[in-house]
């Protein structure tokens, strides 16, 4: 169970949380409120689906852990250790399509599993 994101990768221009990439995805605050996750913490998943486009998928990276870096109020930064896997696929243009599951937060130090009863999407 956990915390579905999806959604057309955006490129930060100008500035990027530590040891973040350039490359995120919107969710929502709401989503991350009740878990007290702020500016810094880290969201750990896996990928559902990745590729150039919703259709043109890359069924190798499905499973392959990921993690993300959160910065408030809304955005979450593809950590720069799990940018290199998708890179290597290609995925070097802002508006690759991707899919993950997120399933744990560390939050302030402390790794928290995050909406543990059924999947929700974002």
């Amino acid at each position: 169970m956990g915390l579905i994101v999806s959604g057309s990768v955006k490129k930060a221009v100008l500035w990027t949380p530590e040891k973040a990439s350039p490359y995120f995805l919107y969710l929502d605050r709401d989503f991350t409120g009740p878990y007290g996750i702020d500016k810094g913490d880290r969201l750990l998943g896996e990928i559902i689906s990745v590729g150039e486009t919703q259709y043109n998928l890359i069924g190798e990276l499905k499973g392959e852990s990921i993690d993300f870096i959160f910065d408030s109020p809304d955005r979450i930064y593809i950590s720069q250790d799990a940018y290199v896997k998708l890179r290597e696929y290609g995925l070097v243009r802002e508006g690759f399509w991707l899919e993950v599951k997120l399933v744990k937060a560390v939050v302030k130090g402390r790794e928290v599993e995050i909406y543990t009863k059924r999947d929700i999407r974002a």
